[in-house]
């Protein structure tokens, strides 16, 4: 009989303990959400090998920073100046000297694209490797020390900024997102509310979604009043550059649709 009552006893107490922790459950942390990755297990060219072809080539990086900043009159757009995908620019280049230092540096493959964000600062990127929603790698000048701080002020949740101060303005960079559980099951949850043709401006391609944390307040239009300290983001880009990107907001408690913005 002992036996009996301590047993009912006991199972009174783990039914108990269960009710109360779905009761009084704790909210998710971004913790319980990202999987961090290892940044080394999909970078193509190491920070070292960077690193040395621009202390190598440093006058040479100046010599295109200042042409291209005097030469910019696109003020408010991202410009591409230089890319392994495009030789247009090359023919833009309206001096010799920097023509041919453009032109080495292209050629040599370290270097795949230079642009501006053309911002009231100087602000220029030499883009080493990038992958699509995954990460960015390569080196930067500003003209404004402190855009590198307040960039890195803005990095929160699963998207990484990491900046190596090389001196004078420049900087190392990578930026990188770590991955977001289930991030999969919220893709494929997007690609069923689109339409064809917005499938089609995205390249046609569920994995091309970028999955990221973001604050709940940031949220421009919201399916409920429910507070909550953040949401996961799941947006497609549009390959005409110029639409707005298509972007659904869920709950990771419940995986459930909380809000949105306008769509492409």
């Amino acid at each position: 009989m002992k036996n009996v009552l301590f047993i009912g006893a006991a199972l009174l107490l783990i039914v108990s303990g269960i009710f109360v922790y779905i009761i009084f459950k704790p909210p998710l942390t971004p913790g319980d959400v990202i999987i961090e990755r290892n940044k080394d297990d999909f970078l193509k060219m190491s920070e070292e090998k960077v690193l040395s072809y621009f202390e190598k080539n440093r006058n040479d990086f100046t010599a295109l920073t200042t042409y291209f900043e005097k030469n910019d009159t696109s003020p408010g757009n991202i410009a591409v100046f230089l890319s392994d995908e495009n030789v247009v620019p090359f023919e833009k280049i309206t001096d010799g000297s920097v023509k041919k230092i453009a032109s080495r540096i292209m050629e040599e493959g370290t270097i795949r694209q230079v642009y501006s964000l053309c911002e009231a600062y100087e602000d220029m990127s030499f883009k080493v490797n990038r992958e699509y929603g995954l990460y960015e790698q390569g080196i930067r000048y500003v003209s404004d020390t402190q855009v590198i701080e307040n960039d890195k002020a803005r990095s929160k949740y699963n998207y990484v900024k990491e900046y190596k101060d090389l001196g004078n303005g420049w900087f190392y960079y990578l930026y990188y997102y770590n991955e977001i559980k289930d991030a999969d099951i919220y893709k494929k949850f997007l690609w069923s509310m689109m339409s064809e043709n917005e499938k089609k401006l995205v390249n046609n391609d569920w994995r091309n979604a970028i999955v990221t944390l973001v604050d709940w307040d940031s949220v421009g239009f919201k399916n409920d009043n429910v507070k909550r300290s953040f949401v996961v983001s799941v947006y497609y880009n549009t390959n005409t550059g110029v639409l707005r990107p298509l972007s659904v907001y869920f709950d990771p408690s419940t995986k459930k649709v909380v809000g949105g913005e306008p769509t492409l």
